[in-house]
Parts: structure tokens; sequence; C-alpha cells
């Protein structure tokens, strides 16, 4: 996929199509940039593999020879694996915290979504204007949904904390 998506089906769409990242200790390529080799370098005071990867760029031009051996980055590789899943996992929903936040505070008020994704039993609606999306039952939206289709949905239970977000309520717009 390339271009700009503006519309929530086709980000939906593009989103399917990412790989997750991965931390290894071998050189892969990077599709997205076109380079054959990639590691991160940029951000030492925010991700300790960033420090890591400055580390031993730093000690190959200084001394000719990495800081870590790979059997030495190999054997820190599933702790730094865990670490860096649950502080993307923090990352990731921090904002998503807030915006769920805001809404509970108005849950009895209809907000405008579209739908991004109709398949399965709960529906991917987007909410573009707090860039977010839900899930709502299919029961609630009808048979016949599309992509783009608008509804005004009113929410239920809404629990930050857990990241717990209900649709009670969907009119089709």
């Amino acid at each position: 996929a390339a271009g700009i998506f503006t519309d929530p089906a086709d980000i939906a769409a593009v989103v399917r199509l990412l790989a997750p990242t991965s931390l290894e200790t071998t050189p892969k390529p990077h599709a997205a940039l076109g380079v054959d080799v990639y590691a991160p370098a940029t951000s030492p005071l925010r991700r300790y593999t960033d420090f890591l990867n400055a580390a031993q760029i730093e000690s190959f031009l200084k001394d000719g020879e990495p800081r870590l051996s790979l059997d030495e980055l190999d054997a820190l590789l599933p702790n730094l694996s865990a670490r860096i899943q649950s502080v993307s996992q923090v990352q990731r929903f921090r904002p998503r915290y807030w915006k769920l936040h805001y809404l509970s505070l108005r849950k009895n008020e209809f907000h405008s979504a579209l739908v991004a994704d109709e398949h399965g039993p709960l529906p991917n609606l987007a909410m573009p204007e707090m860039q977010i999306n839900v899930r709502a039952p299919i029961k609630l939206l009808g048979d016949k949904l599309y992509p783009g289709q608008r509804f005004a949905i009113r929410f239920g239970k809404i629990d930050p904390l857990t990241n717990e977000i209900k649709v009670v309520e969907a009119l089709e717009e």
C-alpha cells in the first residue's frame, strides 16, 4: 500500500497489511524505507534498544569491535522483547485512556461514527473526530453494512483503565 490515506475504511485495510515490528540481532531490510538493513539508533533516551544500537555503533567506530557480541545480544533478546511489548502497550493505550475518560463523561450522548471494517460479529467503527475506533455488536448495526456507513452511537459501560467500552445503541444517520 502506498499513498496518504484519510478514509477510515482505507486506513483500517492498510493497517491490516502492516507486519508487526520485530527485535532481532541480525540485520534485516526495512520495506517502508527501502533499505537493505535497518537498526533504529535515534532515541537512546527513550528506548533501551536504541541505546544499545548507539553503543554498538560508537564502540565499532572507536575500537573496530562492537561493544557486545552476537551471543551477548541474543542473551538479552527475550527480556528486551517482553519489555518492549509492555512499553508499547502503555504508549499505545495512553492517548486512548484519555479519550475513553472523555467519552465516559459523555457516554449518554450520541457520537458520530462510521463503519471502517464491516466483517465479523463486532464491526469496527471509526470516530474520526476523536481519532479512535470502537467495536459494536452487529445486532445493533443491522445486517447490511458497508464501509463509510454513518451511525450515531451511544455508549454504556466505559472503563478507561481496562480499555473497556461498550456501544449500547446505534442509529443509522
